[in-house]
């Protein structure tokens, strides 16, 4: 009865992972290479000052060079920021997609008690009482877990999902330059994750949850199979 419903589930387990084979890479291409392009910046802001006719007041090269490092360090951090605040909003986008892809399961015509909220503790209820399964018991529970308090704490900055977030993984909350690590790693709160700062989601751990989201979707729907064999 329900087999058609694993065929729906592995169809959105495609799309995250397009979402995180294509989007994701596509999304943050442009933040490439940053330091060597900083570099080029430092350097093109030396040549053009350089090459200023003389005035009155002789320039010395010397603050020029500071003044370029400290404008391209500026426009690296900026970036830096940028770049961070797009893998936060990823990793918001992940849990939500998540989230409604359930959802929209417990709309299927055989059905008729479809969930009217998508928030994954309702929708993981829906789940229980209807097909039998548990999110709890299922492997990789513990990363969606802990990307819904990731999604939380890009959204609301701090609350009661930083402070669990901070309990369960306060590797998340260190900056990822070692000077300013020992500084903030203690720190139990964020401020401005949607501005790339207090919260450092990494490349390599975003795709670890949307690993996790696709087998999580995958042991869902083998679950569903194996129970009507």
């Amino acid at each position: 009865m329900h087999l058609h419903i694993s065929a729906q589930l592995r169809a959105r387990k495609q799309l995250i992972r397009e979402f995180r084979k294509n989007l994701i890479p596509n999304v943050l291409s442009g933040f490439t290479d940053l330091n060597r392009k900083a570099d080029s910046i430092e350097a093109d802001y030396y040549r053009k000052i350089g090459s200023m006719p003389a005035g009155e007041d002789e320039v010395d090269m010397s603050e020029v060079a500071d003044d370029a490092r400290d404008y391209a360090d500026h426009w690296l951090e900026i970036m830096k920021n940028l770049k961070q605040s797009l893998i936060n909003l990823l990793a918001i986008g992940l849990f939500h997609q998540l989230e409604q892809h359930l959802t929209t399961l417990s709309e299927d015509v055989q059905f008729h008690n479809p969930v009217n909220d998508s928030k994954i503790d309702i929708v993981s209820k829906w789940f229980k009482q209807t097909l039998e399964i548990s999110f709890e018991e299922m492997d990789n529970w513990n990363l969606i877990e802990e990307l819904r308090l990731v999604a939380n704490t890009v959204k609301h900055g701090n609350g009661s999902s930083a402070h669990k977030l901070f309990e369960q993984n306060s590797n998340l909350f260190n900056h990822p330059d070692p000077v300013l690590q020992g500084l903030l790693s203690t720190r139990e709160y964020t401020m401005s994750p949607l501005s790339g700062e207090d919260l450092y989601i990494t490349e390599a751990i975003l795709d670890s949850y949307c690993q996790a989201v696709e087998n999580f979707i995958e042991g869902i729907a083998s679950t569903i199979e194996f129970r009507k064999t």
